[in-house]
């Protein structure tokens, strides 16, 4: 088995402690921006009590997490195997399995992508997957400090025309309307949000997702679920470093 940690352009995955908390966590987060923000946690109900958890892959393709012991904290899972197996960290912040010779996304063996935090980032996707009836939503973290799930979750509600809610408490903290062919009519983008992203809603029998792209690569933004069931997007500007 291989030890990994990764380091790309714009992300890095390693393990971190959150906030004031004394457990480690499997996370990535942002590489050029100062403040060391986390956009994915892979065992976030499974923290490690001390610094010497190791990431391996198996020659099955399995990422294994494992503590001192070397017992189990946290693994991905696949339906297939490959012969060649390995792990990439993408410029995006999707990690994943993969073929060695095989770049396609549609063949990928298991991705984060697919496994969504607290954060949506361009790329992501959230709604369902009608064949395999699964759900691809964000929870938020617990606290600032904990990032097991917490409260609230913005998913695809499929009960009538799709839109998305934020639930979590008492019911439903915000709706973000129903899809009217160009965007969820809840959502007020700013000038430079409809300058930099692009959004679909793809429909079929197969599945119904909401996705968001990046019309220039170098922008960075990413949209966030808080402890207490806010939501808000975030831009990078590189030239005010803010």
């Amino acid at each position: 088995m291989e030890k990994h940690w990764f380091h790309r352009a714009e992300v890095r995955a390693r393990l971190l402690l959150p906030g004031k908390s004394r457990n480690q966590y499997l996370g990535i987060w942002y590489n050029n921006i100062p403040n060391q923000t986390m956009v994915w946690v892979a065992n976030r109900e499974a923290p490690l009590t001390n610094n010497t958890g190791v990431l391996t892959l198996t020659e099955a393709g399995t990422l294994n997490l494992l503590n001192e012991t070397d017992g189990l904290i946290w693994s991905t899972n696949a339906s297939r195997t490959v012969q060649n197996p390995t792990v990439q960290l993408l410029d995006s912040g999707n990690l994943v399995v993969k073929d060695a010779d095989d770049d396609k996304p549609e063949n990928f063996l298991w991705q984060n992508f697919d496994h969504p935090t607290d954060t949506y980032l361009p790329g992501m996707k959230m709604g369902w997957d009608l064949i395999r009836g699964k759900e691809l939503y964000m929870s938020s973290w617990r606290s600032n400090d904990d990032p097991a799930p917490g409260e609230f979750r913005t998913h695809m509600d499929l009960s009538g025309y799709p839109q998305i809610f934020t639930e979590g408490g008492r019911g439903v903290r915000y709706r973000y309307g129903q899809w009217n062919g160009v965007q969820f009519s809840g959502i007020a983008y700013t000038v430079t949000d409809a300058e930099n992203i692009r959004v679909a809603l793809e429909m079929n029998r197969e599945q119904v997702m909401y996705s968001e792209y990046v019309v220039q690569l170098s922008v960075v933004t990413r949209l966030t679920l808080y402890p207490d069931g806010n939501g808000v997007r975030w831009t990078w500007n590189e030239g005010n470093r803010a």
